[in-house]
């Protein structure tokens, strides 16, 4: 019965996880660089899978992507192509395949939900789960960045098989605080029977460096993961061996697949850690601007640049780690070692990461660090201050912060919703039937067509002279012009193209159409 009882709770997780997923109107959802996975993956099946360039109807009159509305960088080989890993484009390459991408908004729900459950089988405790659904922007960064979803999720299961290694198991006996008589005496473990489970180590390694291959900032969290097993002592003056040799199978399982992502990105990308690192658009990476710097870590962390930061989304954050900085010498090892890899992580991530995003829930940057919170979560009721009306008075605060993230995400999902009705509204005004080239003046406008994209060559131009161009190089097509009603600022400043006999003829325009479509007429 009570096994029955607990797959009744994970159909209705899934349940509620689709039925959300499903009210954010999915299909309308793509923009940006959600839309520019969705091309590469369409790029490299229509290239025969041998290339990943960007699919783009438009090509043949604009060959350098000159009048391309969305941010590209460049394969080693000249090929334009999106700043994301090749196996976000392998997964996303599937469902573009059988012409439904909005299908991996749906199956990134499905592992949000995979995250969730084995979340509880780590913690063993039904609100930590719970609070990284409901306070935290997890959700928004699963259904809306299939990397983030992938990583997070290897991640966590790799932290999983660490906590089930022999090491850790064993090494649990000796107590890094006080000796108490439950440890008092205890053996020191077998060294014959240690690593007897080496395959989990190993395991965890190899599952952190395919991560890598979906989000390099992986690569600073394992760093930090290292760093803290090595710092901190396990019940021992000495360095203990079998420590070493922990690190070094978790290193080797690391390296495996992590060599093999330096070297494919070497060859296809020119940068051993990928188009995300080479790219124009992250340049920014090695720029130390002390200004820039701290406004990219304000806005990182906190607020700014449209964004609602790491601890802006989730204040309960801080108050979480900090009692366990505060009682150092009463954690467990494990948790000593998960501590002092959040602090690092969270450095790093802020000093080398591009930050150049916006319009962010709580920054996907940090969504892989954040598993290491919501671990140490399970324990943090332990090692709050032992006097009581404190610890009241901390359980109220934390339920605040906790109330204010839930506001939060809420707001989050009504936002989304109303960005991917807004989009559904905009395309729909458009007569896609009547026209395969559709030319716009604004950014935003063309970052509004979604999917339309697969099917439609869509150019922006900045002015008229732009304008001019595409339209000497496209012939005997009729061209639709799409342009904020508010503001056209091509049809506004141009009566027709010099030189050339076609007229701009502007279409009827229903009432509260958002829209101002013109047709150039030959």
């Amino acid at each position: 019965m009570k096994r029955f009882t607990k797959i009744n709770q994970v159909i209705l997780l899934v349940l509620v996880v689709i039925q959300v997923t499903y009210y954010l109107v999915p299909r309308s959802s793509f923009a940006a660089d959600s839309l520019i996975k969705v091309l590469q993956a369409k790029g490299w099946i229509e290239s025969d899978y041998r290339s990943e360039e960007i699919f783009f109807l438009g090509k043949e009159a604009d060959p350098n992507f000159e009048f391309f509305p969305i941010q590209t960088s460049r394969a080693s080989n000249g090929s334009v192509i999106g700043p994301f890993p090749f196996a976000n484009t392998l997964i996303t390459a599937f469902f573009v395949k059988i012409d439904r991408p909005e299908l991996l908004i749906y199956f990134c729900g499905l592992l949000f939900c995979a995250y969730l459950l084995l979340l509880y089988k780590i913690t063993d405790r039904v609100f930590v789960p719970t609070l990284a659904a409901l306070a935290t922007p997890l959700y928004h960064h699963f259904i809306g960045f299939s990397d983030v979803a992938f990583a997070a999720l290897s991640i966590l299961v790799s932290f999983y098989l660490i906590s089930e290694s022999e090491y850790l198991k064993n090494g649990e006996n000796e107590s890094t605080g006080p000796q108490t008589k439950e440890n008092a005496g205890s053996p020191p473990p077998n060294d014959k029977t240690f690593f007897r489970g080496d395959w989990k180590t190993i395991g965890a390694g190899c599952l952190f460096g395919a991560s890598c291959w979906f989000r390099p900032e992986a690569l600073l969290l394992f760093v930090s993961c290292c760093a803290g097993f090595f710092l901190i002592r396990n019940g021992s003056s000495r360095f203990d061996p079998g420590k070493l040799k922990f690190l070094i199978r978790l290193v080797l399982g690391f390296s495996v697949p992590f060599v093999l992502f330096m070297i494919f990105n070497s060859v296809q990308y020119g940068s051993v850690l990928g188009s995300r690192i080479s790219s124009e658009s992250n340049r920014s990476i090695f720029e130390f601007d002390p200004l820039k710097k701290l406004s990219d870590i304000k806005s990182l962390l906190f607020f700014g640049n449209q964004r609602i930061g790491f601890f802006g989304f989730s204040p309960w954050y801080l108050l979480l780690i900090v009692p366990f900085l505060l009682r150092w010498s009463r954690i467990r090892f494990f948790d000593k070692v998960l501590t002092l890899a959040f602090c690092l992580n969270l450095a790093s991530v802020s000093i080398l990461t591009p930050n150049d995003s916006n319009i962010d829930w709580g920054s996907r940057y940090l969504t892989c660090g954040a598993t290491v919170l919501f671990l140490l979560s399970a324990n943090w009721n332990d090692v709050l201050l032992e006097r009581p009306k404190l610890k009241l008075a901390i359980r109220v605060l934390f339920a605040i912060l906790i109330s204010y993230s839930l506001i939060v995400n809420v707001k989050a999902v009504r936002t989304l919703r109303e960005i991917s009705i807004r989009l559904a509204r905009i395309q729909s005004e458009i007569p896609w039937k009547d026209y395969d080239v559709i030319v716009t003046g604004q950014l935003n406008i063309a970052n509004t067509f979604g999917l339309f994209y697969l099917t439609h060559s869509i150019f922006y131009v900045r002015n008229g002279r732009d304008l001019e161009r595409i339209v000497r190089r496209i012939d005997e097509k009729k061209i639709l012009l799409v342009e904020d009603d508010r503001n056209p600022v091509l049809t506004d400043r141009i009566g027709g193209i010099p030189g050339d006999p076609r007229k701009i003829v502007v279409l009827k325009r229903e009432p509260g159409n958002l829209l101002r479509l013109s047709e150039l007429i030959p």
